[in-house]
């Protein structure tokens, strides 16, 4: 799959402590078990039983569920190590991967931190120094503000829309989109409880927003004697940004190298960090992220300083272990790597699955795994910690794996991971996986790269408003049709076939949708009639691809189209837009009114973080009423209507447990 060959080498360390859980915690001991090396896992009360801990040559159970008693108390992981007799700690990433004090206190006890120096840490850690850092080797930054004065101030110095931004933090916690002042105080202070919770500081910085830009990274690998190289891009800019409930989220796919980028440009951008890297005598592995607008200028975003989430599809196009490459560098060893020497081959793309609706603004899913089956063709890699039978918690980040597909075109990549994602099955709790693949059915993202606003334009803000055309309702029940039929190929055998066929009579089908549309499909001796209202047509040339197309001809008209499907809804691509065609079955009960009461139920269980309002205020229909904290994110009760707060069951602190009442409204 890549271009160059893994040399082998004897293992650096006798045992390697991780202070991670979940799919980087198992990955990272892969490495460490292929290189001869004695793994030691730590885990919480939650997690002692997880796959991480039951891979590990050792596994200590270090405190409870919750993180500030487990995977954040780095006093208890280091003495852990300590009596365990770890020579090196490596953090993965997330938690403590990033904290300067955590590093410094690991080779202060005379153990090796896997990781950069504390210094290039605690530079790159504050956005304020690394955008310092970025200018002082003349790399462009986004316009903003770094300072500790009235923020609301500098924000209408800015000017919106803007972005609040944790000043020690990444993955998308403590950050906001704020378009109008009136809304910058409420976002301030979710931004400064999710940055306390999940890195222990509050800080804030602001930047300009910027119109639709890529997100484009570039992973650097450092050693100890001065040598920096560029281990090619990624892009990442399919992000979740703004959900109506999920202020903000991660990535949810990523690919590499990136695509469309002129060669200059590559250049500039690994020159870039290089640059940077070197500036702050970086070691190890790390990622500068940068924004790449559409007339291909690009601005330092940030430099993580640890292990990328999406760091496989840059190992799959290289055919490089960065774990190792990490472990390497931390004992001492030189880079025998030259520039000329990273030649990308191929290219992969990454998705994240996740415990989370894709069909109700990403709400977490929590429950036991009953089902997961995950995809094994040998272009694709799955990395996991999860197992059938597993239990997902609202304590930790809801990732169930990330599938990542190498072909050698990108062309080809896409085609497999669509394909490896329908060969993923979970059950027992709800997942994005239907959203994965309608969002990589989307023909823009085959014709072009798209930018970080894209979900937001083409998938969550879908065609309200405007009523779906009659092909879309055609094509859907044409794909209705086409996945009833259980042997396509069979065509020349008419006991293979399952299409309705009778003496004497048409074979009809009806695919009824719930806006009152209904479709009927019948078998003539002609081919094919599809009817809708009042309007008959001929159906011809009727094809389907791997990749969820459908290429059909009514009568004189071609179209095409990518069609994905669930037991309730098909989802129709034409063009750039997105139509969610609801269907009617044997379970529907028709357009029914919805009941405000469920507004006010816990959508998942989780912690109250705060409570907005008193018994008795009156509040207006959308009003925020309570604040709910779930696997690390913050989600806000609102009210469905204008009304009066009669009940609080709740307090700030207290834990509550999926579909319980949150509120009691009276109108």
């Amino acid at each position: 799959m890549g271009a160059q060959k893994r040399r082998r080498i004897a293992p650096v360390f006798s045992r390697v402590l991780i202070a991670n859980r979940g799919e980087i915690a198992c990955r990272i001991q892969q490495t460490c078990h292929r290189l001869g090396m004695k793994t030691i896992a730590v885990g919480s009360t939650a997690d002692q039983d997880a796959l991480h801990m039951q891979m590990a040559d050792a596994a200590v159970v270090i405190g409870s569920a919750e993180v500030r008693d487990s995977y954040l108390n780095g006093t208890v992981i280091l003495q852990t190590a300590l009596e365990q007799g770890a020579e090196a700690i490596h953090p993965g990433y997330g938690f403590l991967s990033e904290n300067p004090e955590f590093a410094r206190n690991v080779r202060e006890a005379g153990l090796v931190f896997i990781g950069p120096p504390t210094g290039a840490i605690q530079t790159m850690g504050s956005k304020a120094e690394a955008k310092a850092i970025a200018k002082s080797v003349n790399v462009p930054v986004i316009p903003g503000y770094e300072g500790e004065g009235d923020l609301l101030v500098a924000a209408c110095q800015v000017g919106f829309p803007l972005l609040i931004k944790a000043a020690y933090g990444g993955g998308g916690k403590g950050m906001r989109c704020v378009h109008k002042a009136s809304e910058f105080n409420d976002a301030l202070s979710a931004c400064q409880r999710e940055a306390l919770s999940s890195f222990g500081n509050d800080q804030m910085i602001l930047e300009k927003y910027m119109e639709r830009p890529r997100h484009v990274e570039v992973q650097i690998l450092a050693d100890r004697y001065g040598k920096c190289i560029a281990l090619s891009n990624r892009d990442c800019s399919l992000q979740r940004r703004h959900q109506k409930v999920v202020e903000e989220a991660p990535e949810v796919v990523e690919e590499a190298p990136a695509p469309y980028l002129s060669d200059d440009l590559c250049r500039a951008l690994h020159k870039a960090a290089v640059d940077i890297g070197q500036a702050v005598t970086y070691e190890g592995a790390g990622t500068v992220e940068f924004l790449v607008t559409e007339k291909g200028e690009f601005f330092f975003l940030e430099m993580n300083t640890r292990l990328q989430v999406e760091h496989p599809v840059t190992e799959m196009v290289l055919g490089f272990d960065l774990v190792e490459w990490q472990l390497r560098v931390a004992a001492g060893e030189p880079l025998t790597l030259e520039q000329k020497d990273i030649q990308p081959h191929g290219h992969a793309i990454e998705a994240r699955v996740y415990a989370e609706d894709g069909d109700d603004h990403f709400l977490p899913s929590t429950g036991t795994i009953t089902q997961l089956d995950l995809p094994t063709d040998h272009n694709v890699r799955v990395d996991t910690g999860i197992r059938e039978g597993d239990a997902v918690t609202i304590y930790y980040d809801p990732m169930i794996a990330k599938i990542t597909a190498w072909g050698e075109s990108r062309e080809e990549a896409l085609k497999q991971l669509m394909t490896a994602l329908f060969d993923t099955h979970v059950t027992g709790i709800k997942t994005n996986l239907n959203f994965l693949k309608r969002l990589l059915a989307f023909p823009s993202i085959r014709e072009r790269a798209p930018d970080i606003g894209f979900i937001d334009r083409y998938v969550d803000q879908e065609t309200e408003g405007s009523a779906p055309p009659e092909e879309a309702y055609l094509l859907a029940a044409l794909w209705l049709h086409h996945l009833g039929v259980s042997d396509v190929g069979s065509c020349l055998d008419p006991w293979a076939q399952q299409d309705g066929w009778r003496l004497n009579a048409p074979a009809i089908h009806y695919f009824p949708f719930a806006d009152g549309m209904i479709v009927s499909l019948a078998s003539t001796l002609n081919g094919m009639e599809i009817r809708l209202g009042g309007a008959i047509h001929q159906v011809f040339q009727t094809s389907f691809s791997d990749e969820n197309g459908i290429s059909s001809t009514f009568g004189d008209t071609p179209y095409h189209a990518q069609v994905t499907a669930n037991e309730e809804e098909v989802h129709v691509y034409l063009g750039d837009k997105l139509y969610r065609l609801k269907q009617v079955t044997g379970n529907s009960t028709g357009p029914s009114k919805v009941d405000s009461a469920a507004h006010l139920m816990a959508p998942m269980p989780g912690r109250v973080v705060s409570v907005l309002v008193t018994l008795g205020e009156t509040v207006e229909a959308g009003q925020p009423l309570m604040i709910l904290e779930a696997m690390k994110m913050e989600h806000t009760i609102r009210a469905p209507h204008a009304g009066i707060v009669d009940g609080l069951p709740f307090a700030s602190g207290d834990f509550c447990e999926e579909g319980v009442e949150l509120v009691r409204l009276r109108r």
